[in-house]
This record gives C-alpha cells, sequence and structure tokens, in this order.
C-alpha cells in the first residue's frame, strides 16, 4: 500500500458492485462506471520483477476481478454492450480496470465480436442465457 496513491487510499467510495479480499469492484469517482481495483498496490509496470510465485498469485486475482468485474458490467449496463479498459491512464502504478460503454464509432465493425463475446464470458459465468 502506498500513502499517496488515491487507489490504494480509496476515501472516496461511492457504489460498491462486488468487494473480497483481493479487489473491490466500486462505482469509478471520475466516469461513473464500474472499476476493478486490487486492494494490494500492485504495480503493472514492476512484472519482470515478480517471483514466479508472485506472478501465479496475480493471474488468479486477475482472473477473478476480470470474472468479477464481466458480471458488473451487465448488471450496470444491462446488456451485452460494454468492453472491460485495461489500459492504466490516470493512476498507472496501481492495477486498475474499467468496465466502458461500447459504441460503434469505437468498434466500428468489432462490436459484434465483442458482444458476442461478452456473452460468451458471461454464459461461462452462468449469467447469459
Amino acid at each position: 500500500m502506498s500513502e499517496n496513491c488515491e487507489l490504494c487510499i480509496l476515501d472516496r467510495i461511492n457504489h460498491v458492485f462486488y468487494n473480497c479480499d483481493d479487489f473491490i469492484i466500486m462505482s469509478c469517482d471520475s466516469c461513473h462506471v464500474p472499476m476493478a481495483v486490487t486492494h494490494e498496490h500492485i504495480d503493472p509496470t514492476e512484472k519482470p520483477l515478480l517471483t514466479t510465485e508472485e506472478k501465479n498469485k496475480y493471474l488468479k486475482i486477475y482472473k477473478n476481478m476480470s470474472n468479477q468485474l464481466y458480471i458488473a458490467a451487465y448488471d450496470f449496463f444491462g446488456d451485452f454492450n460494454f468492453y472491460i479498459d485495461k489500459k492504466q491512464r490516470k493512476i498507472p502504478n496501481h492495477v486498475h480496470w474499467h468496465a466502458r460503454k461500447l459504441n460503434e464509432a469505437l468498434c466500428g465493425n468489432n462490436l459484434f465480436s465483442v458482444q458476442r463475446n461478452n456473452w460468451k464470458i458471461l454464459k461461462q459465468l452462468g449469467k447469459a442465457q
């Protein structure tokens, strides 16, 4: 945990979609969409410095975090028109992902394939018919 990292501090939480020992999915204070944040300060730029044990631990956390973020996004948007944005922008040194609304301008011809992929993932998670 870093005292200078606003994601470590999390002093403003408006809505919680999911919370466990490893991460929280909450409403992003800036863009108001579901955002997954690891509780532990994990800097994605330090990948080469991690031990095999740490890499395996983080991969397990990331898989669960991704699954739960898909579920939160589906519940939030009410359809399959979203994508998981794993680009670290404002806070690049702490793992956090956003579920963002899809639009045709953003995806173009890939819109249907992203929606279908979301459906497949959510079906595997027992959320889609």
